[in-house]
């Protein structure tokens, strides 16, 4: 029995069985399907076929040119299709408001492959387009971008950007390459992914010009090499204003730079909250370089077993709410018994004028042991070396693997619990120093913590590596 057909549609709407059937969307409807698997008495695919479900096109190209620009037209692709670009422009989405959605999930969902040409990409010239429920892979050597950005209020949502293999790679995702501003305002990029074989790989999506309105949210990036750059990244000077950056997650083996937005103006504004990073900067840990936009409960941790905590971010002040506390962490590489010798050793260097609420050290895979028995260790700054940790002696047993020194006793933060007052540090040449008397280290291993809060602009608490 024939499917039943009605291409006029029901101006008034309609009801089956007693069931209102809502029309989703006022435009023509094409489909494309490069499968052998065809529509209950319908034909293989053809770019010479009209483009309904029994008798589907053969490519999305041919569908862009059948529809009409803002009359909500969509073109579907079943599960399994495929189709490959090899030039710019190949794939070019040039009718304004039309959705391209792709059915099928998993291995089945339809895939773009982008091949032969480094300059190959899908463009986007056009406003008020959306692409939903795509694979797109790499299947050459370094491609500029998989998708190049011209256009308006561009909707990217549950895609996936693969790889074919090594060496075969985007070094961008999405490239909103226009230089004027506010050329790609209201992108919408959510629910996506990206995972990077290749070690060129860059960031999610390049932003050239100054850009409102970006909603990027729900999305995952991986790429464990260390020249990764930031998540969002942003020319010099543009400003990314009313955004919304959230949900997102990122695994990257950056050892330094901005990891989830990178941003070096101060006009920016909008909500950046509830993101995570893993990454490898033991230094730095800058998780957003963006003065001017809020941010609530990002955290993220260069460490292997540890929970991630909230990180600095470039603006101190400026860029989060008043007093807001964060954790630094200095990490030591080397046998205590090389650097910590009597004198003093810098832990923490201050920037600007900050509030610290506590400092406490956490002992690592080696016990941290004293010539004799007989070093005493404080915590301070130059002129009050005991401010965050009295002094107490390193004997043998006292500093175990896995033990914490704390003022509290042995539980790492209990002076916040306990609603410790701050000790106010001025970044004036004034840092936080361990000082050690009466004997040298003889050996150990640990990581200090130091949570703290800005209280001038620009104020930084930056745990070393030792």
């Amino acid at each position: 029995m024939p499917i039943s057909n009605y291409p006029g549609g029901f101006a008034s709407g309609i009801t089956i069985r007693g069931v209102p059937v809502q029309q989703l969307y006022p435009g023509e409807t094409f489909w494309v399907n490069s499968t052998t698997v065809l529509a209950k008495g319908g034909v293989g695919s053809s770019d010479g076929n009209p483009g309904t479900y029994q008798k589907p096109l053969a490519t999305i190209t041919k569908a862009i040119s059948l529809a009409t620009a803002n009359r909500g037209d969509v073109i579907i692709c079943m599960p399994g299709h495929s189709e490959t670009i090899i030039t710019d422009g190949a794939l070019a989405f040039s009718k304004a408001g039309v959705a391209c959605i792709g059915l099928g999930s998993g291995t089945l969902r339809p895939k773009i492959v982008v091949d032969t040409d480094a300059a190959a990409a899908i463009t986007v010239t056009a406003a008020n387009v959306t692409l939903q429920n795509f694979v797109i892979e790499a299947s050459f050597a370094d491609i500029t971008n998989a998708i190049d950005l011209t256009a308006a209020n561009f909707s990217l949502i549950d895609c996936e950007f693969t790889e074919e293999g090594t060496d075969l790679n985007f070094l961008d995702y999405v490239n909103c390459s226009s230089t004027s501003n506010n050329n790609a305002d209201g992108l919408r990029i959510e629910g996506c992914r990206g995972t990077a074989i290749d070690a060129a790989q860059n960031s999610f999506v390049n932003i050239l010009a100054d850009l409102d309105r970006l909603v990027f949210n729900d999305n995952y990036y991986s790429s464990t090499h260390v020249n990764t750059l930031a998540m969002i990244l942003c020319a010099t000077g543009k400003d990314l204003t009313d955004c919304e950056v959230m949900h997102n997650r990122m695994n990257t083996g950056a050892t330094s730079g901005d990891l989830l937005i990178s941003n070096d103006t101060t006009a920016n504004e909008g909500i950046v909250a509830h993101n995570r990073v893993g990454h490898h900067d033991v230094a730095t840990e800058v998780l957003v370089d963006c003065d001017g936009v809020r941010m609530f409960d990002n955290l993220g941790t260069a460490r292997d077993v540890s929970p991630g905590f909230p990180l600095p971010v470039g603006a101190g002040p400026a860029g989060t709410a008043p007093l807001q506390q964060f954790i630094s962490r200095t990490d030591v590489t080397t046998s205590m018994a090389t650097q910590f010798d009597t004198g003093t050793t810098t832990l923490f260097t201050v920037t600007g004028d900050v509030l610290v609420y506590a400092v406490w050290l956490v002992v690592g895979s080696t016990a941290i042991t004293s010539d004799s028995d007989l070093a005493t260790y404080e915590i301070g700054t130059t002129g009050n070396t005991d401010a965050f940790q009295k002094n107490d002696v390193v004997a043998s047993g006292d500093f175990a693997v896995n033990d914490v020194w704390s003022n509290a006793g042995h539980t790492p933060g209990q002076e916040l619990e306990d609603g410790a007052i701050p000790v106010a540090v001025s970044g004036d040449g004034t840092d936080i120093i361990l000082t050690i008397a009466d004997q040298n280290t003889a050996g150990g291993l640990c990581d200090f913590y130091c949570v703290w809060a800005p209280v001038s602009a620009g104020a930084m608490v930056l745990g070393l590596t030792i």
